[in-house]
């Protein structure tokens, strides 16, 4: 099963998105990695692309507290079969670029640490340990849950409640302002009401 994007973020929900989603585009050119299947070429994305969409994935769960241990399995042994292929001083450039590189040292200490992947594999592995184990205990158990309430404006105003709960979050994910992403959350969601 095939499940189609036009894009490989959701660029509406964040300004800087528009600007990340062109870099991952620009890698997506990239069509030196294939398989052959009965005698058709099956592109696959290139490494870089891989290490700069699955770190962005994984920030976007862990922002709104949706990431699970598996998802954090994925990028170890991401790491561990391609880490030799990423261009990791390239792709860290843009991590710092989008304010990526704090969460990106934790996650790969929780790999080491926590899911027992071996320090070698991973290029960069530095953090903070108070706020490692803050990032791994909300991973495990996060610190705002609840079910969304299904009439809108209790869903608003729980929706509001969590993102301020999460702003913690937030600061590690993104380099906009948490009032610049509220409003282009605010308008990505005018542009799909569904989405409330």
């Amino acid at each position: 099963m095939v499940e189609n994007h036009y894009d490989f973020i959701n660029v509406h929900h964040h300004k800087s998105h528009k600007e990340l989603e062109l870099i991952l585009k620009e890698l997506g050119k990239d069509d030196t990695h294939y398989v052959e299947l009965n005698g058709e070429k099956v592109y696959l994305p290139s490494p870089n692309l891989h290490a700069l969409f699955l770190m962005k994935h994984l920030m976007l769960h862990f922002s709104t507290g949706e990431i699970n241990l598996r998802q954090l399995l994925d990028w170890g042994f991401f790491v561990r079969m391609h880490s030799k292929d990423v261009d990791w001083e390239k792709i860290e450039k843009v991590y710092e670029q989008f304010n990526m590189k704090t969460l990106y040292g934790i996650f790969n200490a929780i790999c080491v640490d926590e899911l027992g992947f071996d320090a070698s594999e991973f290029h960069f592995v530095q953090f903070e340990p108070a706020l490692k184990k803050r990032v791994f205990n909300d991973i495990m158990c996060p610190e705002f849950s609840g079910e969304t309430p299904s009439s809108l404006l209790t869903r608003l105003f729980f929706k509001f409640r969590r993102w301020k709960a999460n702003e913690w979050k937030h600061k590690l994910c993104y380099k906009d302002s948490m009032w610049s992403a509220f409003w282009s959350g605010v308008w990505g969601h005018l542009l799909k009401p569904k989405s409330i």
